[in-house]
């Protein structure tokens, strides 16, 4: 949700080759299957900090926690809209209009059930759903030509960096995003590292494009075709039509990759703090930087095989993508832009729905947790912003009613 007026970006420049997550080394991938190169793992970024270490067992309190939204600056509602609907496969969930401030909230994601019509109902029904995208629309930007935001992967404004989905079969899913205009960043089978794209939003912001299976989802094929064909003898169109059709339905939003400077602090934030489950890390020392997947999930779930745990990482909806380039820890004058700054806005806040703000913010108060915003504090009572060890913002809301903007909502 929108916390005063603005937001800024922050994000890694466009770094050749790779995973757009950091600066590799001037040696060449070549043809390097994602499950391949993701399994690759060695120590983490310094032998004294370890992973058992920093990532504490969450409070039996958070349980109930739900990683429920990123939110994104647009320009065009009607072109991001379009954009996160009709080439993404998202559903609207919910619609806010701010008269009195000009502007609007729109809520999209991934649900294989309609929303109901309108109302609280529609309201509980959006804020039970992890990993929607919240799309934040200033009136006026859709007709200033020289309005930007940033995106997330332009210096200086480097925090941010994608959000991730998972596709059956990313070739079939990238085609299909070439059909109907949009624009890449990496395409599935560029660069050294094959099987997974970044396909661009109309405000530049990344969406990684992905397979949990590790080859680009063409192990999915034979299941998709049978998922097709069943779906087929009960819906009117063409083969293609209702591949696509059956797809897009399975569509599902994984991740936001945000950039940390010192992981340990981070990951005990994440951990100790929000109760999120450390879900797979992996460490690249051939280009010095790692990525710690966290998110929610149930214990017992957890393979112990490392290729299981993999794939099944990234099947987990809306989990946190922590990217660390590695030295940053020991940098002082290392800092990632928030996503709130005036100079330039775009990311906004990760929003955390919980069963009680208060108590959840009574918890956080007592592990020293800084706030942008406590609960009662403003006009807008009943939620509250806290920041996480980089600063970026984590908007904390009640997961069964959103009651001070019903009056705004469809």
């Amino acid at each position: 949700m929108k916390l005063a007026a603005v937001v800024l970006a922050s994000q890694l420049p466009l770094a050749a080759a790779f995973l757009l997550r950091a600066a590799p080394s001037p040696r060449v991938l070549k043809d390097v299957p994602a499950a391949r190169l993701f399994a690759a793992t060695a120590l983490p970024y310094s032998e004294s900090a370890t992973l058992a270490a920093v990532c504490a067992s969450p409070d039996a309190c958070t349980q109930q926690y739900l990683n429920q939204q990123t939110m994104l600056r647009v320009t065009d509602p009607v072109k991001s809209l379009a954009f996160y609907q009709d080439v993404l496969g998202m559903q609207l969930l919910k619609r806010y209009d701010f008269e009195e401030y000009k502007f609007s909230l729109f809520f999209l994601g991934y649900t294989a059930e309609a929303p109901p019509a309108t109302g609280e109902a529609r309201t509980k029904f959006m804020l039970q759903q992890p990993g929607a995208i919240e799309l934040t629309w200033n009136w006026g930007t859709e007709n200033d030509a020289a309005h930007r935001h940033a995106n997330g992967n332009d210096e200086p404004q480097r925090g941010f960096g994608h959000i991730g989905i998972t596709v059956p079969d990313v070739y079939k899913a990238c085609a299909r995003f070439e059909r109907l205009g949009a624009p890449f960043r990496k395409k599935p089978d560029a660069g050294g590292m094959k099987g997974l794209a970044f396909v661009l939003d109309p405000d530049g912001y990344s969406v990684e494009v992905l397979a949990a299976d590790g080859d680009g989802g063409r192990g999915s094929a034979a299941a998709l075709a049978a998922s097709s064909a069943a779906a087929g003898a009960a819906t009117a169109g063409t083969a293609e039509e209702v591949e696509d059709w059956v797809a897009r339905t399975q569509y599902s939003m994984t991740q936001t990759m945000v950039r940390v400077r010192d992981p340990a602090a981070s990951l005990r934030f994440y951990t100790e703090v929000l109760g999120m489950r450390l879900l797979y890390d992996a460490h690249f020392p051939q280009w010095q930087f790692s990525l710690y997947f966290v998110g929610y999930c149930n214990p017992a779930d957890v393979p112990s095989d490392p290729a299981a745990r993999r794939s099944w990482a990234m099947r987990q909806k809306a989990a946190v993508e922590l990217t660390h380039n590695w030295g940053t820890e020991a940098d002082p004058a290392c800092a990632h832009a928030s996503g709130n700054d005036e100079a330039l806005c775009g990311f906004g806040h990760l929003g955390l729905a919980v069963p009680d703000v208060y108590a959840a913010c009574a918890r956080f108060e007592t592990k020293g947790v800084a706030f942008r915003k406590k609960p009662d504090a403003g006009g807008m009572k009943g939620l509250a912003f806290i920041k996480d060890p980089d600063g970026y913002s984590i908007e904390v809301l009640n997961h069964a009613s959103l009651a001070p903007l019903e009056h705004c909502g469809d």
